[in-house]
């Protein structure tokens, strides 16, 4: 098979070429200038589109077991396929969660038979209780790509610490959750006008940053790679902007709604809008943007949290918090952050590709000799409304929203899904 015409992207030097690929048994055995066509050859004509290494996303919310009227493995798959992911991380805050070998061995038998890469994280602790720190080991050697008790909050120092460490002598990421549960009122609004006008104590600013202090230091204590999951706020953005400069081992990942949105959406698209960290204000949006611009924030990955829409139907203080994101991440980052000028589709597609893969330690985010044959083929210039979607849920305020970007091709493994 040959890819014709398309502008590749490199996400290790960030440039683009128009080439050929060729491509054969699952592997890139070619790249050039111009490839013949002989008499095997099938080609997929790209003339004038973006050619990429297929997507990788981080904290994917697959619902599978526990919450299938939601998402299951194969819905949540084929939304990462429609939106150009080749690679997807589930989270553990599954019912059961993730939290045992036994556990991880039952949904990796389930992940093999899907068509695309799907990787499993495993919980910190045992139930996610924030107290029995799990056996890292043990879930490292059968698959945990990072720990994380995700929406969950360690409030233990000690606990906390001591899982750092461990992360550390596994040699796989710890990612935390960045809430102070002490000071939220109501989860997923922010303490500001809108929560004001609703008579509402939301989530406060300090409800982040005070846990950010400690991770921070937490992380440089034991020297573990921590990875921040969402920031909401300016003062964040400066908090790791510091931290990193002083050497700190910290990896942030940021989904689009946070440089796409602010708390202004809530009242337009009520719980739709609704997540945790929640948005904040326009100073916010265009800090989390500076902070891509720079490198403070080193991923773009959806959050991807399906949720039905009964559940989505409550009112604002008791509905779930969370939104879809597989099939509009690209398109949102065209957007928001390439078409306004802030990044180049280069450094974008680095922040969902090549970076991601090397956090995590996966063999993907790479165009080569030898490769994968994983790609996503889409065109910058397409403008699209979402109307229908993959996912089982469609939470979403980006939902008929004229978004740039289109995905036209997801091929993994040489072959066109």
């Amino acid at each position: 098979m040959i890819i014709k015409g398309g502008i590749l992207i490199d996400p290790i030097d960030e440039t683009s070429r128009r080439v050929d690929i060729r491509y054969r048994d699952g592997r890139i055995v070619e790249i050039a200038d111009e490839i013949k066509l002989d008499g095997s050859d099938t080609a997929i004509d790209a003339t004038n589109f973006y050619v990429a290494p297929g997507l990788v996303g981080t904290r994917v919310h697959l619902r599978e077991p526990g919450y299938t009227y939601k998402e299951t493995i194969s819905t949540g798959v084929k939304a990462a396929i429609a939106g150009g992911y080749t690679t997807i991380i589930a989270t553990s805050d599954t019912e059961p969660c993730i939290d045992e070998v036994s556990k991880l061995k039952d949904i990796y038998n389930k992940y093999e038979k899907e068509d695309i890469m799907v990787f499993s994280s495993a919980t910190i602790t045992r139930r996610m209780d924030g107290e029995t720190i799990n056996n890292f080991k043990d879930l490292r050697d059968n698959g945990a790509i990072y720990f994380s008790d995700d929406g969950m909050v360690i409030r233990n120092d000690m606990v906390l610490r001591q899982a750092m460490l461990d992360s550390k002598d596994a040699d796989v990421p710890i990612a935390i959750h960045e809430e102070d549960l002490d000071q939220i009122g109501v989860c997923g609004i922010s303490d500001g006008k809108y929560s004001k006008d609703l008579l509402l104590k939301g989530t406060p600013v300090s409800a982040e940053t005070s846990m950010l202090v400690r991770e921070i230091e937490l992380a440089r204590e034991t020297g573990a790679k921590v990875i921040i999951q969402n920031i909401s706020s300016k003062e964040s953005v400066d908090l790791i902007r510091q931290a990193k400069a002083s050497g700190v081992d910290l990896v942030v990942e940021i989904s689009p709604e946070y440089f796409s949105l602010t708390e202004n959406a809530l009242p337009l698209n009520g719980t739709n809008a609704k997540v945790i960290p929640p948005l904040r204000s326009e100073e916010d949006r265009l800090a989390i943007i500076e902070g891509l611009k720079d490198g403070t924030i080193d991923i773009i990955s959806p959050n991807h949290s399906p949720h039905d829409e009964v559940d989505k139907s409550y009112d604002i203080t008791t509905a779930p918090s969370g939104m879809i994101g597989l099939e509009t991440c690209l398109s949102l980052a065209i957007t928001y952050l390439v078409r306004p000028g802030h990044l180049s589709l280069e450094e974008v597609i680095k922040k969902m590709t090549l970076n991601p893969a090397r956090v995590y330690g996966i063999k993907a985010g790479t165009v080569d000799i030898g490769d994968f044959a994983d790609f996503v083929i889409f065109n910058p210039d397409i403008q699209v409304t979402y109307s229908e979607f993959q996912s089982k849920s469609e939470n979403t305020p980006f939902k008929l929203l004229p978004l740039w970007g289109k995905v036209l091709t997801t091929i993994n493994d040489g072959v066109i899904l």
